[in-house]
């Protein structure tokens, strides 16, 4: 199972990367573009229009590098000082060539441009950048900003050598330590499922933004890039991260950082013999409503 899922918002990482870039003068930013770059993507990628705003859609691969388990679309607005968060749950069903799947199983099936499609189809959003982000990232991020301090709301204790996963989390506030973030982002054993694992990831995610991205880091970016851009692929430029070094003062600063629920429900899974997400009729209605209003969608 994916080691690291919702494992970091790379996109406003390797905005405010250019920070370091710039002040440092660090000779590895002069890459043109940063980890690899899919050109079969880009039919599915729209164009910047609006510099104050953009929308980028972080992908995270499970540990075999096929299915996409973590899928989340993030909207950064510069000129309103907000980040907006909206994650796409893994089973959530959809139709692609008549044929009912997971959107999680999309990537491995037809390729990115699938994916992006059918992120699209469902939340009616325009996508400005996308980032693929391979395992083996949270724990180098959280490292490098040297541990994040975060409360657990629980006891987490769980094994599978299977998946060489073992966990063993205190409840309370404590500063995390990369392998401790990837226990927590990895825990399973939640009543109400994946919907609860996915908020808990969330919440991480927001405190990570809130402690670590901010002026005083700058000198710790260099190992952040170091862990991103190694496992990474996406078509942002060295040219946008310069357009948006603004971002890590609007983040300093403290922005509103909103998480929004994608609406839906799951099915009979004993009935119909698989798990689904289903986002249908006023669901899918909702989540074209909250598109429009905070990620610069149409219904």
């Amino acid at each position: 199972m994916f080691k690291h899922k919702f494992r970091t918002l790379v996109v406003i990482i390797l905005l405010i990367l250019s920070a370091y870039g710039i002040y440092s003068g660090y000779q590895s930013l002069s890459n043109t573009y940063f980890g690899k770059k899919n050109e079969t993507a880009l039919q599915n990628i729209d164009g910047v229009t609006d510099t104050a705003s953009f929308n980028a859609l972080l992908i995270g691969k499970d540990k075999s590098g096929l299915l996409t388990d973590a899928i989340m679309l993030v909207n950064v607005n510069k000129t309103e000082k907000t980040v907006k968060l909206l994650s796409i749950p893994r089973d959530t069903r959809v139709t692609v060539n008549g044929k009912k799947r997971k959107i999680n199983s999309c990537y491995a099936a037809y390729g990115i441009d699938t994916l992006l499609s059918e992120v699209k189809e469902l939340t009616s959003a325009p996508i400005n950048y996308y980032a693929i982000i391979e395992t083996g990232m949270l724990a180098d991020i959280v490292d490098a900003f040297g541990g994040v301090e975060y409360e657990v709301e629980r006891d987490m204790n769980y094994s599978d050598p299977s998946q060489d996963l073992y966990i063993d989390l205190k409840k309370g506030k404590q500063l995390l330590t990369g392998d401790m973030a990837e226990q927590y982002c990895r825990f399973r054993s939640y009543p109400m499922g994946d919907i609860e694992r996915t908020e808990a990831q969330k919440r991480f995610f927001k405190a990570l933004i809130e402690q670590k991205f901010k002026l005083k880091y700058v000198t710790s970016l260099k190992s952040v890039y170091d862990a991103v851009s190694k496992n990474l692929e996406s078509n942002i430029t060295f040219k946008d991260v310069l357009t948006n070094v603004s971002v890590m003062q609007m983040l300093s600063d403290g922005s509103q950082i909103e998480i929004l629920q994608t609406p839906g429900s799951y099915n009979d899974m004993k009935k119909d013999g698989v798990s689904y997400y289903l986002i249908l009729n006023e669901n899918l209605e909702k989540l074209r409503s909250i598109c429009q209003t905070h990620f610069d969608g149409t219904k």
